[in-house]
């Protein structure tokens, strides 16, 4: 897993972007194993277990009246790595208007909310899911599928 330390500590923007990373590896029909980096151990969570994991993730990453604060933006780089991209493409989805962000003064630099980049990514998501059913109604129809399978 990447290491989203900065100078060894972790920032409140990298503990969002670490935990939306988590909950975006969390799949809500499956049970996970999670490691102990320290002690070793490994715990196995039921698929009960990693629906509530992600329920509270999504509590934590719900917005509030906190990502008003320019503070709480995160940059291209850490959006990249929640959305499993480049950057060059993070900044060619903000150009294109697919998410808000902010510049830094009169600098190139861009800032977004944590809470947009998740909701692109859900939006996405739902957008494979129904490109995904139609492919395989269609190759279903076309006798590509085995009714047995």
């Amino acid at each position: 897993m990447d290491n989203l330390a900065v100078d060894g500590h972790l920032s409140d923007e990298n503990v969002s972007v670490e935990l939306a990373c988590l909950k975006e590896r969390l799949d809500e029909d499956s049970s996970v194993v999670v490691s102990i980096e320290r002690s070793g151990q490994h715990i196995s969570l039921s698929k009960h277990a990693t629906r509530a994991l992600r329920e509270i993730l999504d509590t934590a990453l719900t917005p509030s009246p906190e990502d008003d604060n320019p503070a709480r933006r995160i940059t291209t780089q850490q959006a990249a790595r929640i959305l499993g991209v480049s950057r060059p493409f993070v900044i060619k989805l903000l150009d294109q208007g697919e998410m808000p962000f902010e510049r830094l003064g009169p600098s190139r630099h861009r800032r977004l909310k944590l809470s947009d980049v998740v909701d692109y990514q859900t939006r996405m998501q739902q957008v494979r899911r129904v490109a995904l059913a139609t492919m395989t109604e269609e190759a279903f129809t076309a006798g590509l599928y085995d009714e047995t399978a």
